[in-house]
């Protein structure tokens, strides 16, 4: 099958963005069984591997990380979705 790189937040909320604090809050709830959600940086390092979830809302804690610019990405239903956070 196909995967489609489709732009994250059209498809699952992800907010807010950019976030004052580096919480992010992601509701994976529309998509049935475990999605897979890492966090990469500018140049393509991961930051957070990935991690499994089942269909909720989780946070993403990137207080940790350096200043800067990360993407998101989400494998769920099939699909691979992407998101540049700040």
């Amino acid at each position: 099958s196909t995967i489609n790189e489709a732009k994250l937040s059209k498809v699952v909320p992800l907010y807010p963005n950019p976030s004052a604090d580096g919480i992010f809050n992601i509701d994976l709830s529309d998509f049935k069984g475990t999605s897979e959600v890492m966090i990469v940086d500018a140049i393509g390092k991961v930051v957070m591997p990935r991690t499994s979830y089942s269909n909720s809302k989780q946070q993403l804690n990137t207080k940790a990380f350096s200043t800067g610019i990360y993407y998101v990405g989400v494998q769920a239903g099939g699909q691979k979705f992407i998101e540049r956070i700040v």
